[in-house]
This record gives C-alpha cells, sequence and structure tokens, in this order.
C-alpha cells in the first residue's frame, strides 16, 4: 500500500479532531480535493477509515491506526528536515529538547521567552521524534535535553534531576457509571474499555507499566496517538474511559462535559526528571537548564502538576 505525505497530513488533521472543511483551510487544499485524496486511501486501505458523525469524521480502528503512524512519520520527516536545514546554514547554538509526553509543553513559551533575552542567537528546538527513546536520543547526540519519566535502561550514563511531579486521573463523560466514585479500584476496571497514549503500546517497543491501578484488566485497551482532542472526543462520545495526567485534563473538563476521577485510594503519582548528557556542558545548555528547573521551581508558574 502506497501512502504519500500529503495523505498522512490529511490524516494527522483528521486525528486532531478537524472536518474536512477544516482540514482544508489548515492545508490549504480545496475540500473537494481531501474528499477524494481520503476516498483513495481508503480504497487502498480496502477499509473505511472514518464514518460520518455529524459534521466531524470519527476514525475507525484501522484510521486509529494509520493516524498513529502519520503522526510518528510526519514527526520524523519534519525533524529531518529540520536537521538537513541546520547542516546545510553555518553552525550556531541550538538546544535540542525533547520529552517522553508531547504534550506537556504548555510552560515552554514563558520559559522561551526568558532565555531569549540572554541568548538570542541560540535557537531551541522540539524533537517529538525522539520521545519514545530519549535516553538513547541523548548518548547518540541526537538531542541536548530531555523531560523523562518511564525510567528505562542506561539511565546510569545520563544525568538526572527532579523536575515536577503529577497525578493519572481516570477521565469519563458526566453519566459514565463510573463518574460519581471518589476513586477507582482494579475491580472498577473489569469489562472496561481503556484509552491511552500510544506510547504505552508494546507493539511499539514500550517497556513500561500502563498508567493503571495493579491487578486492573480492562476487557479492551485501545491506544491512540499524544492528541488529546481525538482522545477527549472518543471519551466524551462513548462509554470508554481514559488515563490522563491532570495537567492535560484539566482545561477539557468542564468544555467537555467529563469528569476525573482519582486512580486508587492513594493516588497514582509519577515524577517527571531532566536528562542530560553526564559531563560538562557547553554554556548556552548549561543555562537553558538552569533556566529549566528555575521554570519549575517557581511557585506561580502555569506548569504541569500545579
Amino acid at each position: 500500500m502506497d501512502v504519500d505525505i500529503r495523505q498522512l497530513e490529511l490524516l494527522e488533521a483528521l486525528g486532531r479532531g478537524d472536518s474536512l472543511t477544516a482540514a482544508s483551510k489548515r492545508l490549504f487544499v480545496t475540500q473537494s480535493a481531501l474528499s477524494q485524496r481520503l476516498a483513495a486511501l481508503e480504497r487502498a486501505a480496502g477499509t473505511d477509515l472514518f464514518v460520518r458523525s455529524g459534521r466531524r469524521l470519527e476514525p475507525t480502528a484501522a484510521g486509529r491506526r494509520w493516524i498513529s503512524a502519520a503522526h510518528v512519520i510526519l514527526g520524523e520527516v519534519r525533524s529531518a528536515a529540520d536537521d538537513v536545514s541546520q547542516l546545510a546554514r553555518p553552525a550556531s547554538p541550538t538546544v535540542r529538547l525533547t520529552s517522553q509526553c508531547s504534550t506537556n509543553f504548555q510552560w515552554l513559551p514563558e520559559l522561551l521567552r526568558r532565555y531569549e533575552r540572554h541568548h538570542p542567537d541560540v535557537e531551541v528546538r522540539i524533537d517529538t521524534g525522539a520521545g519514545d527513546r530519549p535516553v538513547p536520543a541523548l548518548l547518540e547526540e541526537c538531542v541536548d535535553v530531555a523531560i523523562v519519566t518511564k525510567l528505562e535502561a542506561d539511565l546510569e550514563r545520563v544525568e538526572l534531576a527532579p523536575l515536577f511531579a503529577d497525578q493519572m486521573l481516570a477521565v469519563m463523560a458526566h453519566d459514565h457509571p463510573l463518574a460519581d466514585r471518589k476513586y477507582l479500584t482494579p475491580r472498577d476496571f473489569d469489562g472496561a474499555h481503556v484509552i491511552l497514549y500510544d506510547s504505552y503500546d508494546a507493539a511499539r517497543g514500550a517497556r513500561v507499566p500502563l498508567p493503571l491501578p495493579d491487578g486492573a484488566r480492562p476487557r479492551r485497551i485501545t491506544f491512540m496517538p499524544q492528541i488529546t482532542e481525538l482522545i477527549v472526543q472518543m471519551v466524551a462520545g462513548g462509554s470508554a474511559l481514559a488515563a490522563l495526567p491532570n495537567w492535560v485534563v484539566e482545561p477539557y473538563l468542564e468544555p467537555h462535559n467529563l469528569c476525573a476521577v482519582q486512580l486508587t485510594r492513594r493516588g497514582m503519582g509519577r515524577s517527571w526528571y531532566r536528562a542530560t548528557r553526564r559531563g560538562e556542558q557547553p554554556e548556552h545548555l548549561a543555562a537553558f537548564v538552569a533556566l529549566l528547573h528555575q521554570q519549575f521551581a517557581r511557585p506561580a508558574a502555569k506548569r504541569p502538576g500545579r
């Protein structure tokens, strides 16, 4: 099955919850052309990738798998294009940043504004493709700073320092049978359909525990790209529940009529760390790392976990 970049861009746009009309504006292509592009993709796949729900197109299981692939492939293509562009230009200082959760960059614009005041000639780049394997990316000098929570092999070869903590919550429609619980137990997941980020999918090489209570055995687990809007729509429109960090879901609760329930009586907290290569760092990188820690130490700062 042949798939081109334009079809992947369409899948990415529809995966964000865009209608064909919104996708045509985002991609600067007519709606009829996008309809033909989608029809050609579905013919090649041999199955429907989306079903219409009002004005929206809801992805099928096959569509969700292609959306996940599009998210990864386009991220890698854009990263490669940036790398080649950098190689074609005279060398200039760069800070390359990645995170195991590509949605936790709400704090970044403020940090960049502060950093640019003192380092206007340094470019800060986000590498989403390295988020699945941040430690190897650090050791291979593909990135300079990684924000990690799922600790993995080779950690003794990098330098770790704590940044912040957060809580995983069960997110569901307001009328879900579990919505009135103070917290969920492992037995509450019996027969449940749970949606998780695809970074937990063992088929993609993940070797980390699922963000669920010990002993939880859902009837079905669906892994989806790290596109929060897509997961929120899936939860709001059905009986599934999702496990998401508190700082990710809080802005979506009221607008989408969702509720969030604590996982286990004690909660399920996570610790996040800053990872860098060991040894002396260039001045511009050391300054960025110092500012990163200052950002999360500021009591009034808007950041994950607060």
